[in-house]
């Protein structure tokens, strides 16, 4: 009987999220929603094995439905957790090696991205940006054109991740965004990002990775330029309008922006625990100070 529940819940569970990634694409790609798909088909043919013993085959891919939705579902989520918390104490090795795993167990889950910040991190620390910026465009002038795109952000990111603000937001306007201008949709004829097949994922929607979006939006705040910022952060959440997968990059913007503005009253709101639960408490201490010093 607990067989039999394990694979309904992998049926419903990963029927459910399958339909959702496959049809959103957060991160650009179907890959993750395809494989929970294939998790709950295979967990199905399971159940349908149960009344057809003389089926061998049937109890196989029910097995592997369950290890599959296990993977997906409970182990993958739990390793990117982990590694979240060893890069917020700076066990930076630790971390990415969790991701790599965690990448293995949920590819198309976003994880790329992460590891991207991880490794600015990483660089920052070993004092090693300027070296790194140069491999890098070195890198890109060989590169295809669908991993340019992914360079040009792994480089703003290392400068954002540094605090060089103003080489981050001249390196954006020289290559990120259309006419310098972050918040201008693209005209016909000027070339679309490499996601742009994915019509319902966020970066192809804003033409960068959301976190990319997000920390430029207050770097703009950083140097002074809040009417920049105030138009990166109305195009987000225009974009962002419905979709439940984006609520944590609209509540960074807003808490950026608004602490960068010196709003301290709403910045004190957003951070509060209720509303702000994935936050730590250093988190919530460090954006009421920023808020207070503008």
């Amino acid at each position: 009987m607990f067989y039999e529940y394990a694979l309904i819940s992998v049926v419903i569970a990963c029927g459910y999220w399958g339909i959702y990634f496959v049809r959103r694409q957060p991160h650009g790609t179907m890959t993750f929603g395809l494989m929970q798909l294939g998790a709950a088909a295979l967990a199905g043919l399971g159940l349908l094995g149960r009344k057809y013993d003389d089926v061998a085959a049937l109890g196989v891919a029910g097995a592997i439905g369950i290890g599959a939705g296990v993977c997906l579902l409970v182990i993958g989520p739990l390793v990117r957790g982990l590694a979240r918390r060893f890069a917020a104490a700076e066990r930076l090795g630790i971390a990415s090696r969790l991701l790599d795993v965690a990448e293995l167990l949920t590819p198309g889950s976003g994880i790329a991205e992460e590891k991207a910040v991880l490794g600015a991190m990483k660089e920052i620390r070993d004092g090693r940006i300027e070296e790194t910026v140069d491999a890098l465009n070195a890198a890109k002038d060989r590169a295809p054109a669908e991993a340019r795109l992914a360079i040009d952000e792994r480089i703003a990111l290392l400068y954002l991740a540094a605090y060089r603000w103003t080489d981050a937001i001249a390196h954006a306007e020289a290559h990120l965004f259309p006419s310098g201008d972050a918040s201008r949709p693209r005209k016909a004829g000027e070339t679309p990002p490499p996601e742009a097949h994915a019509p319902g994922s966020l970066r192809a929607a804003l033409g960068v990775a959301p976190p990319v979006w997000v920390e430029l939006l207050g770097a703009y705040g950083r140097t002074g330029d809040l009417d920049r910022a105030a138009r990166m952060l109305a195009k987000l959440e225009d974009v962002c309008d419905g979709r439940e997968d984006a609520s944590l990059w609209i509540h960074r913007a807003r808490m950026m922006f608004l602490a960068l503005a010196g709003r301290t009253g709403a910045v004190r709101a957003l951070v509060a625990p209720r509303r702000a639960r994935h936050m730590s408490a250093a988190a919530r201490t460090y954006w009421m100070a920023v808020a207070h010093e503008h």
